[in-house]
């Protein structure tokens, strides 16, 4: 997969989305879209990505939102209660603790970009599901796609006061999204969750099968990595590397039940640095070997051995 990930630190007080200072225009504008408290969004990350042959997502959840907008190519999105299909300008916006993932098309391949947004949640006020909402952007006539391309582009050059003009230009992409009349936005209740623990954790999800280490999550994340590996701990139950290890032993059960693929080689695709290592971490999380693993759901996919 090609993908370019762009991490925001966290903005100050001084840039929080709407706040009683702010000038009046902007309050009638959520009025007009029946918001009547102050939002307080955080933008944690900007990743853009197109989708090749040897790329696959598991299925996966955040404690923040997730704006995906897909640039261009076809696929399918999926969450635990439905499956869509997905095309150029459609924008997906996942609520938190929402378990989803994304498949492409093989011959039109999915390009997107994804906006880590932290403290809000998107209802649709004409649908029974409030999990996530899917939004049909035209193809002329919004600014969605325009204000997109301009955080991309504002973090790729890495201008100074960045995270200012990126949390403006967010700003403005929400009232934007208030405009489509097709959601309402409101404050996400409190997590004990650090904006550094969700960068290292979305880093991982994207970068899992490079050969990350503690240092550089923590560098990541401008913090010490003692502080990276406790606070991350605290919040997720478990380390940065044991997380790591999670999710390539996740990506590699899908190439073993799925692909033909020989164990060495799914060992380093998945990130692994050696086979032995893979088998270890595999025993370790599963209770079985990866060719195990391998015979057992397979045997239970086609009713017989193979």
């Amino acid at each position: 997969m090609s993908n370019n990930r762009y991490n925001l630190p966290c903005p100050s007080e001084d840039s929080r989305y709407i706040t009683s200072q702010d000038p009046p225009f902007l309050h009638r504008l959520l009025s007009y879209a029946e918001q009547t408290a102050p939002l307080d969004a955080r933008l944690l990350y900007i990743t853009n990505a197109k989708y090749e042959r040897d790329w696959h997502s598991n299925a996966h959840s955040h404690n923040f939102s997730e704006l995906f907008y897909v640039t261009g190519g076809a696929g399918r999105f999926m969450t635990r209660a439905m499956e869509f299909p997905l095309q150029e300008n459609d924008l997906v916006i996942i609520n938190p603790h929402v378990e989803h993932t994304e498949y492409s098309s093989e011959t039109n391949p999915l390009e997107y970009i994804v906006l880590g947004v932290d403290g809000l949640l998107f209802t649709n006020p004409d649908s029974q599901r409030q999990d996530f909402s899917v939004l049909h952007i035209p193809p002329t006539g919004s600014e969605i796609p325009r204000y997109m391309e301009l955080l991309l582009s504002e973090v790729q050059h890495n201008h100074i006061g960045q995270d200012v003009v990126c949390q403006s230009l967010l700003n403005i992409l929400l009232i934007q999204i208030l405009r489509n009349q097709e959601v309402k936005i409101s404050n996400a209740a409190a997590v004990n969750v650090s904006a550094e623990c969700n960068l290292v954790k979305a880093y991982i999800d994207t970068h899992f099968k490079e050969p990350l280490t503690l240092e550089e999550l923590a560098r990541q994340a401008h913090q010490n990595k003692y502080y990276v590996s406790h606070a991350f701990k605290e919040a997720f139950g478990m380390s940065p590397i044991q997380y790591l290890m999670y999710r390539r032993v996740e990506e590699s059960k899908y190439l073993l039940a799925d692909t033909n693929s020989p164990v060495a080689e799914i060992s380093f695709i998945a990130g692994f640095s050696s086979p032995s290592h893979f088998s270890q971490a595999f025993r370790r999380l599963e209770g079985v070997t990866p060719n195990e693993y391998r015979k057992a759901t397979r045997k239970a996919k086609f009713g017989k051995k193979r």
